[in-house]
């Protein structure tokens, strides 16, 4: 296309889209050209407009429907096409389900080198929702000063034009009922937004949790200044008018850049945390603790992680990347010893908490990072199993190294991210065998996949599994 005419920004073009590709984007081309089209569903087919040009592909906005793809559903949230938090709700969601899966797969396949028959038989369906609305558990949203009004939203995609909103579907009437009541009272106290850029107004996010099984709300004001006048008058309001408010939480946040919590934070009223009940499991989760934001799908991807870790009761795990500990906690009662590693010293603190909430005294909580730590415990510690859960940067490259080196029989990696996934099971492949791949919708009406994989050491395979894979 380019030796033909370059695209330019503004170009109208008939585009058809063709597929899904990874990023959740629609792919569509012109003479071979690629060009991603945000929204865009296979068998949509109508004008696009250019909107950036790179060397090999461009990319572009859908102006009008000629032709509406089989899959295509009404949204039902009135701002879904320009708030930037769902980008698959105008897709049935049962396509939803069926499109992760094959970008799943399509990412193991161009990443990771895997074969396409091996993948059909390690790649089980999407474990989704029955009711995929209501499920998140935490909400962020910034504030901004809007035509005389404080306002709180999310940000239009690529983009931080804040999109109001007043009611949003995948979270819990609570948590939208908090935002209003708060949003309501800052206007009447002309309690201005933090402007960042200026360092003038006060409120510049609001950080709202909520238990779906205790009700239980603890709301977060983060502030750009710890002197915010009618503060005292906001928290009594807030106190009436939130029969489920169990804390109100002030955290100090002066820094220009995007990160939303900072280090320094006080109690205004009640707790600083909430108490959040999974499976048999009591938590107390804190405004920065790491915690799933969908219950639910999380005692899905934790039942997942326990089945195949198929404990008899006297092993040793060790649960990397352990955050608060939830998973180890989970496997707790099912083994004999969880060594849980964890570079943030808040996130130990919480599961310590959690560990003795619950009365469980075969947790051990190791501060540091896992590529720092993982060799010297291997040699140290005899293991039956060790379970990755790395953020979306995956693995580092000594922690695989670390693993391979050892005699330790089965591995779960627990992954957000398939392409960082790709490429760690690509290296661990050489040692490992895969024997499971389980997605978990963790995040309905998103591209984004939870995926567990269950891995054993080859030379530990029976036979007659070799021969299947």
């Amino acid at each position: 296309m380019s030796r033909l005419r370059p695209l330019q920004p503004g170009d109208l073009l008939e585009i058809e889209i063709e597929k899904m590709v990874p990023g959740g984007e629609g792919l569509g081309k012109v003479i071979g050209y690629p060009i991603f089209v945000p929204g865009g569903l296979p068998g949509d087919r109508g004008p696009v407009e250019i909107i950036s040009v790179k060397k090999d592909y461009a990319r572009g906005l859908q102006k009008a429907l000629w032709q509406e793809s089989p899959q295509r559903v009404e949204a039902p949230c009135p701002i879904a096409k320009e708030c930037g938090g769902c980008q698959w709700q105008e897709l049935d969601y049962s396509a939803q389900l069926e499109y992760k899966a094959a970008l799943l797969s399509e990412t193991l396949m161009r990443l990771g080198k895997f074969a396409e028959t091996d993948l059909s038989t390690w790649i089980k369906p999407v474990m989704g929702m029955a009711l995929p609305w209501h499920y998140r558990n935490k909400a962020q949203f910034p504030l901004q000063n809007l035509a005389g009004k404080v306002r709180g939203g999310f940000y239009a995609p690529r983009s931080h034009e804040l999109v109001p909103v007043d009611s949003c579907l995948l979270h819990p009437e609570g948590i939208n009922q908090t935002l209003n009541f708060t949003e309501e009272l800052l206007n009447q106290l002309k309690i201005q937004a933090y402007e960042p850029s200026t360092g003038q107004g006060f409120i510049r996010h609001l950080v709202i949790r909520q238990s779906k099984k205790t009700g239980e709300i603890l709301l977060g004001l983060v502030c750009g200044q710890w002197e915010t006048p009618g503060l005292n008058t906001l928290v009594e309001s807030l106190t009436q008018k939130l029969p489920h408010l169990v804390g109100i939480v002030q955290n100090l946040n002066q820094d220009p850049g995007n990160r939303i919590l900072g280090k320094e934070q006080r109690i205004l009223w009640g707790n600083e945390t909430l108490n959040e009940v999974l499976g048999d499991f009591k938590f107390q989760i804190s405004l920065p603790s790491f915690f799933q934001v969908n219950p639910e799908q999380t005692e899905v991807l934790y039942n997942t992680v326990k089945k195949m870790a198929d404990l008899k009761g006297s092993e040793t795990l060790l649960d990397a990347f352990a955050g608060a500990g939830t998973i180890g906690l989970w496997l707790s009662q099912n083994c004999k010893q969880v060594i849980c590693i964890e570079s943030l010293p808040e996130a130990i603190a919480d599961g310590k908490r959690n560990a003795a909430l619950n009365e469980v005294s075969n947790l051990e909580f190791i501060s540091g990072k896992v590529e720092n730590l993982i060799a010297q415990i291997l040699k140290k510690q005899p293991l039956d199993l060790v379970i990755l859960d790395p953020p979306r940067k995956g693995c580092a490259p000594e922690v695989l190294h670390a693993l391979m080196e050892t005699e330790i029989s089965r591995l779960i990696y627990v992954s957000c991210n398939p392409a960082t996934l790709a490429r760690d099971l690509e290296m661990l492949s050489s040692n490992y065998q895969i024997t499971e791949i389980q997605p978990v919708d963790m995040f309905p009406h998103t591209h984004h996949l939870e995926t567990v994989v269950h891995l054993i050491r080859k030379q530990d395979v029976q036979p007659e599994a070799a021969e299947q894979n």
